[in-house]
């Protein structure tokens, strides 16, 4: 099971979100959705969208000084 300080870190590890989606760049956001693992499907039928995520997360390890 993933911790809720795990999640945070998966959130932290894709830097400036509100940054990039507010500059709208569709290179920026592009990188953005890729990063996030975006995946949108659209139901016509029900005139409904399903969206899920997987991001990727870049693990840094800090040590302990000596």
């Amino acid at each position: 099971m993933v911790s809720a300080a795990e999640i945070y870190a998966m959130i932290d590890s894709l830097g400036d979100v509100q940054a990039m989606v507010d500059n709208a760049d569709p290179a920026n956001l592009a990188a953005l959705y890729d990063a996030m693992g975006l995946e949108i499907r659209y139901f016509n039928d029900e005139t409904a969208v399903e969206m899920t995520a997987a991001p990727r997360v870049n693990s840094v390890r800090v040590r302990r000084g000596t």
